[in-house]
């Protein structure tokens, strides 16, 4: 006799009509239960459960490219900010397509924005060479100013992308 190895997940969720939204999954309709009946006092909780099947199939084969905005603020001493980079390590988007190219954004607002295209989501890497786009952009800077600088460093980026 075959026994149905189906897998089913419980979703736990909050609220009553329009105002329902789920609160998370477990695997097992006990804990789902004991889950629900021990926050009652906490709103109205109920639980549900789904096929838990898989979306896609070769779901690990897929490749992702990601692209890492990493962005330095200009030192203010007037405001009293020190300048640097900023702590986002989130700042990315993820694709299918290879972008292949490094890209600049400046606007004169006291900020200045890399865009280093990677094979992981991983900041460690994006943000050495933001780093050093950085510091051959404050050379340039120092030598030609912030709009000029800016010129240059995005005319060499796009010649990089051919």
């Amino acid at each position: 006799m075959k026994t149905n190895s189906k897998k089913v997940i419980y979703v736990i969720s909050e609220g009553e009509y329009s105002d329902r939204h789920p609160v998370g999954y477990v695997t097992s309709l006990d804990d789902a239960e004991s889950y629900c009946v021990s926050n009652q006092d906490n709103g109205w909780y109920n639980s549900r459960s789904f096929d838990a099947i898989p979306l896609f199939t070769g779901i690990k084969q897929v490749k992702r490219y990601y692209r890492h905005e990493v962005v330095f603020d200009f030192p203010a001493k007037y405001r009293g900010f020190s300048g640097g980079m900023r702590k986002e390590p989130n700042r990315y988007k993820y694709t299918l397509d290879p972008l292949g190219y490094n890209d600049i954004t400046w606007r004169g607002y006291g900020w200045v924005a890399f865009m280093i295209n990677t094979e992981s989501h991983d900041r460690a890497l994006p943000e050495k060479i933001a780093q050093d786009l950085y510091a051959e952009f404050n050379d340039l800077s120092s030598q030609f100013g912030e709009k000029k600088a800016y010129e240059i460093m995005d005319d060499r980026l796009k010649r990089q992308r051919k």
